[in-house]
């Protein structure tokens, strides 16, 4: 954490080298990174990169490694750079996030399913009544948790206990969101 710049050649004939998640403050990374790293299978990069130098993923014979995956989130630079040189992009968090709403005698109460992974930090749900759903003044309950405190790695429950008793005749529009370690926010259906 703080590193903000990868100079040059830092992982130049790393030949053992696997995996790595570059820090979310980092924004440059520079020429050949990571040169002749024949055994690099995930690089995970957040939005913060701005600047990558030439041929990062270079092999021995100059040709791009097309065998690694690259973790990066949906038209950042990082995707757009893997995009032209062939190298296989995957989205940080996938594009679906499921939710299941329902009541019980405590209330509302919402299900989030979508695959966990260490570039997560929370995840949550927004609660909007959905007759002030276009006031920009709306009263939003928000329930979020950290990755850390969910039991299960796939599935949440929140429970609405303390919203006045008026409230529970109205509908709500649920908003199911992930949020990654560099602060985005990815909102699901």
């Amino acid at each position: 954490d703080g590193v903000t710049y990868i100079d040059k050649e830092v992982f130049y004939n790393c030949t053992k080298l696997e995996s790595i998640e570059l820090p979310a403050g980092v924004t440059t990374v520079g020429n050949q990174t990571f040169y002749n790293c024949p055994k690099l299978a995930e690089v995970t990069v957040y939005d913060s990169l701005e600047t990558i130098g030439e041929d990062i993923f270079a092999t021995a014979t100059g040709k791009p490694n097309t065998t690694v995956n690259v973790y990066a989130p949906e038209s950042s630079a990082m995707q757009q750079y893997a995009k032209e040189n062939n190298i296989a992009v995957k989205p940080i968090v996938a594009e679906n996030v499921a939710i299941i709403v329902g009541e019980n005698s405590l209330g509302t109460y919402g299900t989030i399913n979508y695959p966990v992974t260490d570039k997560v930090s929370v995840i949550g749900m927004s609660y909007i009544p959905e007759h002030l759903e276009n006031d920009t003044e709306v009263p939003v309950l928000d329930i979020s948790y950290d990755i850390t405190d969910i039991e299960n790695g796939n599935t949440f429950m929140t429970v609405m206990k303390s919203i006045p008793q008026e409230a529970m005749d109205w509908t709500y529009i649920a908003k199911p969101y992930v949020k990654l370690k560099d602060g985005t926010t990815i909102w699901g259906n």
